[in-house]
């Protein structure tokens, strides 16, 4: 089964994280759809093992993101 997927522009974008640095060519969609700011990132790379665990209410705040040692999937 082949799956197409919506295009992405700032009226089909729901939610946008960006972490490491910044610059994704998503980014300028996601600002447009007023959900980021340009230039900003979560400066969290997880190490192998690791991963982002969201803490805030707003998905689309960088403060909202922290580095998770003992993942919880599904959690």
């Amino acid at each position: 089964m082949k799956f197409k997927s919506l295009p992405k522009d700032s009226s089909t974008i729901v939610d946008y994280v960006e972490y490491g640095s910044a610059g994704n060519d998503d980014e300028v969609k996601a600002v447009g759809a007023g959900i980021w700011t340009t230039g900003a990132f979560v400066p969290i790379i997880p190490a192998e093992g690791y991963s982002m665990e969201l803490i805030g209410a707003d998905n689309n705040l960088v403060t909202d993101w922290q580095d998770q040692a003992v993942p919880t999937p599904g959690a």
